[in-house]
């Protein structure tokens, strides 16, 4: 459950895949200058930021790369380490694109530019939503890509051009009629002239949004075949000790007191199998959770469903007590004489 609901959030939740935004413009064909005074002058614009794309070459490998703002708050991917870049030599890599280089946060790297060899530290691991200048090219994704200032683009020999402007708003278009209402006022309706969108997935994001569900469906099976073994234990268990019960009956136990001795016995499988079972399933989880997020490149911070635990434990609880009644009910209507002549 630990390890379902956190990939849930992961699948449902913008900023746990690196989207900040609420809006995603991308003019084609229009002077970039006219497209920003129209969205900043827009009734309900806030922060805008504008970027271009373009390619880190280092290494023999080619990186997709954002160019954001000028390190102004805001104007940066998600970072889980380090910082935003701020300076035109700083950048931020994704977490995946660092192990490709066999680098860290403060390593240096050379990236190959049109102006010759260029040094760039490394200052922040960040979590790349999907930027991509065409549907073609190659987009980043969560562990994968780099992110630099403006003047980092300069710095390294790329020009606006060469990848073409979008921009990023936030603030007032949350929702899709904001958007379509935002995408009339720039492009008047007209797609060959730009676009608004809402939220950029990634690739794995929509994979993993298809299979969010699974974990929790796993939870139930799980929960079901619990209470099957414990069924099963009780019966076994009552069926063994079948002749103290009868002797318990002889002596003067009531069928109340019979049943609540199957009740006790009941209780105390269930609260010692949860005192043992819930932190090291917690754990468990958290550990699954963690090696997953470090896989993916992104955060690693883990929200545990309390909750829904305490639930699950409760509803356990619960059904393992009816069963329990259950099988009392079965002890208390056979026959003590029988089992103890029996023996």
């Amino acid at each position: 459950m630990t390890f379902g609901s956190n990939l849930v959030q992961f699948a449902t939740t913008p900023s746990r895949f690196g989207w900040r935004w609420d809006a995603f413009v991308q003019p084609k064909l229009i002077d970039p200058t006219q497209i920003a005074q129209k969205i900043q002058t827009s009734a309900s614009a806030g922060t805008v930021v504008q970027g271009f794309y373009g390619e880190l070459v280092t290494q023999q490998h080619t990186v997709p790369m954002i160019a954001l703002g000028h390190g102004e708050p805001g104007s940066s991917v998600e970072i889980i380490s380090g910082r935003a870049p701020l300076a035109a030599d700083e950048v931020a890599l994704g977490r995946s694109t660092l192990r490709l280089l066999h680098s860290d946060v403060g390593g240096l790297i050379e990236a190959e530019t049109p102006l010759g060899g260029r040094t760039l530290r490394v200052v922040g691991v960040g979590v790349f939503a999907r930027f991509t200048s065409y549907q073609a090219s190659e987009p980043t994704g969560l562990g994968v890509g780099a992110a630099v200032t403006l003047e980092g683009l300069t710095y390294l020999g790329q020009s606006s051009d060469d990848g073409g402007p979008f921009f990023l708003v936030s603030d007032g278009f949350a929702d899709a009629s904001d958007r379509e209402r935002l995408g009339r006022q720039l492009f008047a309706g007209d797609d060959s002239r730009g676009v608004v969108r809402g939220v950029q997935r990634p690739v794995d994001v929509r994979g993993y949004a298809e299979m969010r569900r699974m974990p929790l469906v796993l939870v139930a099976v799980l929960g079901v075949l619990v209470l099957a073994a414990l069924a099963h234990g009780l019966t076994s268990s009552t069926r063994q000790r079948r002749r103290d019960l009868a002797v318990l009956g002889a002596i003067g136990f009531t069928p109340g007191q019979l049943q609540r001795t199957v009740l006790v016995q009941t209780a105390v499988i269930s609260i010692i199998g949860s005192v043992i079972a819930a932190p090291i399933g917690v754990l468990s989880g958290r550990w699954a959770w963690h090696s997953t997020a470090r896989w993916l490149g992104i955060s690693e911070t883990t929200e545990y469903p309390a909750i829904q635990l305490v639930a699950l434990l409760c509803a356990v609880a619960a059904l393992s007590m009816t069963i329990a009644v259950v099988i009392g009910r079965h002890v208390v209507k056979g026959s003590l004489a029988s089992t103890l002549m029996a023996e």
